[in-house]
């Protein structure tokens, strides 16, 4: 086995990187001082009539206002804002939810609170209400942080800076029959997660990079931007280079290992699962992008 490598946190503090974040979830960064981190209480959560009024909302507006305060001292350093989105309050107005349905289709579903306990849902209309406030959910928070990136993009006018978005865990919305955010099984709708860059004032399109990328790649990116050097320990492979256009060597596979030790390879042709109980399963990827079609059995 390899050495374990050093955390972002410990190798920027090596280098005195100032560190800064901000939060809605007090689990999040314990190891950062009071002064450095900032946890915002969530709002109460309740029905909203207006997207302002969302708990997304107004803890994107908190973060602004710290950010600005944070701003004359903020250069070369690293800020990091961790929302629980999708897995805080589903608060969207509901109009939202409305205007994403037909006329035949039932009311929308009264509920607040994301549905994180895992339900079994077969009743297709249902399933249908759940995805509609999911999705109304992602409106807002797309809506917030376009505000948000905006506010960035001002504040950072006077220097260089890199936006990343990114998530830790994708949501079970029945894809494979069960709804709710505890659904720890490893399949793309929980492990297939969004990573966005963005150079501020940069307004030329940059292509999509469509190699595996795991978490760690986060970690050398952002070192990489700073100019601090990775250590050999480290998994991680930056890709800035890629946005610029240059070549890189992409992961020929990933892997990930669940909660149960459930096992997932993926390469750019296939993903291979195996569950607790040792059944295998096999889907052609791209194409079977949410793992409908086991083929195991014939190949």
């Amino acid at each position: 086995f390899r050495e374990q490598s050093k955390s972002i946190y410990e190798l920027l503090g090596d280098h005195q990187t100032p560190m800064r974040l901000i939060t809605d979830e007090p689990s999040v960064g314990v190891k950062f001082s009071d002064d450095d981190r900032l946890v915002l209480e969530p709002c109460v959560v309740e029905e909203t009539s207006n997207v302002l009024e969302t708990d997304f909302a107004q803890f994107c507006s908190r973060a602004i206002a710290q950010l600005e305060s944070w701003h004359d001292d903020g250069a070369g350093s690293l800020t990091w804002i961790h929302s629980r989105g999708l897995y805080g309050a589903w608060d969207a107005p509901q109009q939202l939810r409305s205007e994403l349905l037909e006329e035949e289709d039932p009311e929308p579903l009264d509920i607040v609170e994301a549905p994180r306990e895992i339900v079994a849902v077969e009743d297709p209309d249902q399933l249908l209400l759940y995805r509609t406030a999911y999705a109304a959910q992602l409106a807002v928070i797309d809506s917030c942080f376009g505000a948000l990136a905006h506010s960035i993009e001002e504040l950072m006018s006077d220097r260089e800076a890199l936006v990343m978005l990114t998530g830790s865990s994708g949501f079970a919305l029945g894809e494979h029959g069960q709804i709710g955010g505890d659904d720890c099984r490893l399949h793309s709708e929980r492990i297939h997660l969004p990573w966005l860059l963005h150079v501020c004032d940069d307004h030329v399109p940059r292509p999509r990079l469509r190699g595996l990328v795991q978490p760690a790649d986060i970690q050398a990116t952002v070192l990489d931007w700073l100019g601090i050097e990775t250590s050999p320990a480290c998994d991680g492979q930056s890709i800035l280079p890629g946005l610029e256009g240059e070549a890189i060597a992409h992961r020929e596979l990933a892997v990930a290992v669940g909660e149960q030790q459930e096992q997932a390879i993926i390469t750019p042709a296939w993903m291979l699962r195996r569950d607790s109980s040792a059944a295998t399963e096999l889907y052609v990827k791209p194409d079977d992008r949410w793992e409908h079609n086991n083929v195991a059995v014939r190949c």
